[in-house]
C-alpha cells in the first residue's frame, strides 16, 4: 500500500499529526488495507490516472472536524471519464473511458454540518476491448461466412471503430473487410488462424483469434471415394 500527504502537509501517520486515538485509528486502518492502489490523506488534489489505474482518499482526514459519524457523497461533472465510489471513509477512483472530469465531494456530519470540496482528475483514453470471442470455424473450399463484428468489440469511449484481418496462410482461407462485417472464404483444404484487429481513432486497439479449417467440398470427396470403390482389385 503506498500512502501519500497532500502538498504542504506531513508524512502519514507521524507522532506530530495524529495526537488524536481517533485520527490514529484511521490511519492504520489505511495502512492495512488490502487494495493496492495509492492512498491519499489528508487532502483531495487534483490525480492524472494511469491507464486502469485507481487511487484511493481517506475522507475522514480530508474532513478532519467532521467526527466518525460524518457521510460522504461524490458527483462528477463526467461520469465516463472515471468511476468514483465511495465504501465506508474511503473515496476510490478509478480510470473508465478517459479525459478529465471535476469531483465534488459533500461532507455532512452527524450534528448535520456540511462542507462541499472539488477537485479534478483525469485519465488517458481506455483501448477498445474484445468481448464476444469468434469461435473456430470450419468450411468447404469455395464456401464463404458472412461476421458482424459490432457486438465483438467495444470501444469504452463510444468512438467508432475500424477493422483489419489477417490470415495465416491466404492458400487456405482469406479474409476481407466488408463495412463492418467479416467475410471467411474457404480456399483449399487445411488450417489457418484468422486474426481480427480493431483500433479507435486514437490508435489505441484490441485483437482477437480464431482457426478456420477448410475441407474438400463433399462433392469432391464422393467422386474420390466412388472412384476408389469402382477401381478394379488387383
Amino acid at each position: 500500500t503506498v500512502l501519500a500527504s497532500a502538498p504542504g502537509l506531513p508524512p502519514p501517520c507521524s507522532d506530530w499529526e495524529f495526537r488524536s486515538a481517533y485520527a490514529y485509528k484511521w490511519c492504520l486502518r489505511g495502512l492495512t488495507t488490502s487494495s493496492s492502489a495509492p492512498l491519499i490523506l489528508y487532502g483531495l488534489p487534483d490525480q492524472t490516472l494511469a491507464s486502469g489505474g485507481a487511487v484511493r482518499f481517506d475522507l475522514p482526514t480530508a474532513f478532519p472536524n467532521f467526527g466518525e459519524g460524518a457521510s460522504y457523497a461524490v458527483e462528477s461533472s463526467n461520469p465516463a471519464a472515471v468511476e468514483a465510489t465511495i465504501r465506508g471513509g474511503l473515496l476510490i477512483v478509478s480510470a473508465a473511458g478517459g479525459g478529465e472530469t471535476t469531483l465534488t465531494l459533500t461532507a455532512t456530519s452527524s450534528d448535520g454540518r456540511r462542507e462541499t470540496r472539488r477537485f479534478s482528475v483525469t485519465a488517458p483514453a481506455a483501448s477498445p476491448e474484445a468481448i464476444e470471442r469468434i469461435p473456430n470455424l470450419s468450411l468447404t473450399a469455395g464456401e464463404s461466412i458472412r461476421i458482424e463484428l459490432s457486438d465483438k468489440f467495444r470501444d469504452p469511449n463510444g468512438d467508432s471503430l475500424s477493422y483489419a484481418a489477417e490470415t495465416s496462410d491466404p492458400a487456405v482461407a482469406t479474409a476481407s473487410m466488408e463495412g463492418g462485417a467479416l467475410i471467411v472464404a474457404g480456399r483449399a483444404p487445411g488450417v489457418a488462424t484468422l486474426t481480427l484487429t480493431a483500433t479507435d481513432p486514437s490508435g489505441l486497439s484490441a485483437t482477437l483469434s480464431f482457426e478456420v479449417k477448410v475441407e474438400r467440398p463433399l462433392r469432391s470427396r464422393w467422386g474420390g471415394w466412388r472412384s476408389a470403390l469402382l477401381r478394379p482389385s488387383s
